[in-house]
């Protein structure tokens, strides 16, 4: 099973289709997730909130992504918009 924000959920096809996801395993000493991904950038963007912002986790990265498309999560850290 992987994890996948609500955009990516979104993105997917028909039941029974071939979906591609791009993966991203998530080890801690007491478990392993996966996460799923639509796109590379997409992707890199939980790689980067998670390793990059103090308090933000999987949960949260997801959440955010979720939320706002990478390139408008771009915008928004490029304008300082803390909205």
């Amino acid at each position: 099973v992987a994890h996948c924000s609500a955009r990516t959920l979104a993105a997917l096809p028909a039941p029974g289709e071939a979906v591609v996801l791009f993966i991203e395993t998530y080890v801690r000493e007491d478990m392993l997730r996966l996460y799923g991904f639509q796109s590379v950038l997409e992707r890199e963007w939980f790689r980067l909130l998670m390793s990059n912002v103090q308090g933000v986790g999987a949960k949260v990265a997801l959440a955010i992504l979720s939320t706002l498309a990478p390139a408008d999560l771009a915008n928004a850290i490029a304008l300082r918009d803390i909205a």
